[in-house]
């Protein structure tokens, strides 16, 4: 009986597995049904920037017109680090929504952006991009398969298209920013775009804005990760202020902030 479980558990794995890579959104299932019961978005408020961080489910409309019912006042949202979205309907429907609001959207110089979380982004009028930040596309997955394996022109493509015309792309610049990042990398890889990328797809309407200040520590991660860096020597020459990694959290603790669940 024994080895028939063993047996029998290590098919199970293998099918697990097998799944796994024919179907690679298969992996955020557990996470999809906890977000129907628990919020994965987190919110912080500082004055009135709106502090963005985690996943986009379909909670996250709700904590968000509830946020602005208390806090009418807001004009910015800084997207922390939000890697993607587990409802994109949900994530196309508050984007939009935010849109209507004519705020400002931000992505800091330690911030990543990716995937539904860069789509977000893009519900800001104004889009500010701090030298260094990261911001990730890819193709997107569903149980029937990937962005990449329907021709151009196919439905499925086009509710993205429209939100970026939404958000007040053209057309073509809207199809042209669409069909660049489902090409960019497939579904189980990110591609981090560069500055000129950035700037060529109108991501920002403010440029690549200079870097205020550097920490240490961080800077050596980015370096370890591949990421464009900077030592303190380049960061000294150029005016831009040198911490280090407690003196960042210090200063991000000192900041008059409310918590929103």
């Amino acid at each position: 009986m024994k080895k028939f479980f063993a047996i029998f558990g290590v098919a199970l794995v293998a099918i697990v597995l097998v799944l796994v890579l024919l179907f690679p959104v298969l992996t955020v299932i557990p996470l999809i049904i906890y977000s129907l019961y628990f919020p994965v978005t987190k919110f912080e408020l500082q004055d009135n920037t709106l502090i963005m961080k985690g996943l986009i489910s379909g909670k996250t409309p709700d904590q968000v017109y509830k946020i602005f019912a208390e806090h009418p006042d807001i004009d910015t949202i800084e997207m922390a680090w939000v890697e993607g979205s587990i409802d994109d309907r949900a994530n196309l429907e508050i984007a939009l929504w935010v849109a209507g609001k004519e705020l400002t959207t931000k992505i800091g110089r330690y911030g990543l952006i990716a995937s539904g979380g860069t789509d977000f982004f893009l519900a800001g009028q104004e889009r500010v991009v701090v030298d260094g930040a990261q911001i990730g596309v890819h193709s997107w997955a569903s149980a029937s398969g990937t962005a990449i394996d329907y021709p151009r022109g196919h439905e499925f493509h086009q509710p993205y298209i429209d939100y970026y015309q939404g958000v007040g792309f053209t057309t073509e610049e809207a199809e042209n920013f669409y069909y660049y990042t489902i090409e960019a990398a497939p579904a189980g890889e990110i591609h981090i775009m560069t500055n000129d990328e950035i700037i060529d797809y109108k991501l920002t309407t403010t440029g690549i804005t200079a870097t205020k200040f550097i920490v240490s520590e961080l800077e050596e991660e980015r370096k370890e990760d591949g990421l464009l860096h900077m030592t303190e020597e380049q960061a000294e020459s150029a005016g831009i202020e040198v911490i280090n990694k407690k003196e960042y959290k210090r200063r991000q603790k000192a900041r008059d902030t409310i918590k929103l669940k």
